[in-house]
């Protein structure tokens, strides 16, 4: 991808992770090195959810109990210490109207914290329909894994989530496609989902590609804002954070985890205070 100039910040963080006065916080006493007090928030939910979307003549997976799958995300005595430590905003900070369902589709980083993606969003009351994360994941390229587009598809055959949240991007960057099919694939996935469904897409990190990276982040902001209900959650600004990336520059660590879930939650909070 082409070394376009960018205008934006790419720096601007998240301010909170949002976690429901009606949630029961999980309290944890240790930062990233074990030894640094702070405050991790999250909750153990008991929304149902269902599993990954795989032939579409398939009816969805049998809907199960998230509490498990929640308490194993949440069995652990560090969060990250990035996560904001004082800044929870009151109850009636968070929207009213937030969305019953959402659908997430994504690539390898939303397959590795599906457990708790999951339990920030049921926090915030949004029944998680389905998770499809997949190593080597394109937008609409690729048919193994199939491509974002054509999960979209799928679900839609067999649910009707009233949010989606778009994980893509990372591959396609590293397939260096140009700026130009970039930003038709970005517009490709969005037909693809019905016009009246909000949108919260994450954007993309990688360390050893940032000058492609901000370009496609910035084609994609521009894109986006095209749709009505639809934001960007900024993963980007959270890429150089200590203890978030793993050495290859682009996965997850076990704390990186935990960020990506809250920033997700963060840009959907945002995004539904502002409709």
């Amino acid at each position: 991808m082409g070394d376009m100039p960018s205008t934006r910040d790419p720096r601007r963080r998240a301010q909170w992770a949002v976690v429901p006065a009606a949630a029961m916080l999980l309290l944890a006493g240790c930062g990233l090195d074990g030894s640094d007090p702070g405050v991790h928030a999250l909750v153990a939910p008991t929304t149902p959810a269902s599993g990954q979307v795989g032939d579409p003549d398939a009816e969805m997976a049998p809907e199960q109990s998230t509490e498990a799958s929640a308490a194993a995300a949440l069995d652990k005595t560090s969060a990250p210490a990035h996560l904001p430590q004082a800044s929870l905003p009151p109850r009636d900070a968070v929207p009213a109207d937030l969305p019953d369902s959402v659908a997430v589709v994504g690539d390898s980083l939303t397959e590795s914290a599906q457990q708790e993606i999951t339990a920030y969003l049921t926090a915030l009351g949004i029944d998680v329909v389905t998770i499809d994360g997949a190593q080597n994941r394109r937008m609409t390229h690729g048919d193994r894994p199939d491509p974002g587009i054509d999960i979209v598809d799928r679900i839609q055959k067999v649910a009707d989530p009233e949010l989606w949240v778009i994980a893509l991007g990372t591959n396609d960057v590293g397939a260096e496609v140009s700026p130009e099919q970039y930003g038709n694939d970005v517009r490709n996935v969005l037909a693809a989902i019905p016009a009246d469904a909000p949108v919260v897409w994450v954007d993309v990190w990688i360390r050893d590609r940032e000058a492609q990276v901000v370009t496609a982040n910035d084609v994609l902001r521009e894109t986006i804002s095209g749709r009505a209900d639809s934001t960007v959650a900024d993963w980007f600004s959270h890429g150089d954070d200590p203890g978030i990336i793993t050495n290859d520059g682009v996965h997850l660590t076990d704390d990186g985890r935990f960020m990506f879930a809250a920033t997700i939650a963060a840009a959907t909070v945002d995004l539904f205070e502002s409709v």
